[in-house]
């Protein structure tokens, strides 16, 4: 490491002895430390948390029963600062559920970058559902976008059929909204009001 690039997050937690874990998070039975000072500096939620009379402020413990320890693990040292170099489009989505329920917005901000890059065969459903629950409309056009060149291929997939019915119609309706759009552009005449 360069001496001009600052230490992380862990690095400076890690290498303090007066820095120890003072909280717990609990999840599937097992023991994730971290420190409430800085899980209250980055998340308004922990924040509340621990400076009102919960069971997380009274006992120095968090439950955590809607995600997996590996995605909170990942999720806690990717907020100290480590790359999820590893991590699978499905990880990434899942450590985005955790920042956007605990309300890291600095690293919701990071993450989402991940589902706006292209869309492939193996991230498109994945996109997909990122998109409709968190209504972001141009990751849901750039999934329009790929099915429309091949969306029977798409459609007919097992994955695509296992989606909600709700977004299945969102993203056909997309698609519809784009093959119009290309039709204008290439028969102008028979859109024309003049003729």
């Amino acid at each position: 490491m360069s001496w001009s690039t600052p230490p992380t997050p862990m690095a400076m937690f890690t290498s303090n002895d007066q820095a120890v874990p003072d909280i717990a998070l609990i999840v599937e039975g097992l023991q994730i430390n971290a420190h409430k000072s800085y899980l209250s500096l980055i998340s308004p939620v922990f924040k509340a948390m621990f400076e009102h009379p919960t069971r997380a402020a009274e006992t120095g413990q968090v439950y955590i029963t809607d995600f997996t320890s590996k995605t909170v693990k990942q999720a806690i040292d990717y907020l100290y600062g480590q790359a999820l170099t590893d991590a699978t489009h499905m990880e990434v989505f899942d450590i985005y559920r955790f920042v956007d329920k605990y309300d890291v917005d600095a690293a919701r901000k990071i993450l989402v970058k991940c589902f706006e890059g292209p869309i492939t065969s193996d991230n498109f459903i994945i996109n997909a559902v990122f998109a409709w629950i968190y209504s972001n409309e141009t990751i849901m056009m750039n999934c329009a976008n790929y099915i429309a060149p091949q969306v029977v291929v798409v459609i007919s997939t097992s994955n695509f059929l296992y989606l909600d019915v709700r977004l299945i119609l969102e993203l056909l309706q997309q698609t519809i909204a784009i093959f119009a759009a290309k039709i204008r552009l290439a028969f102008p005449a028979l859109f024309n009001s003049n003729t």
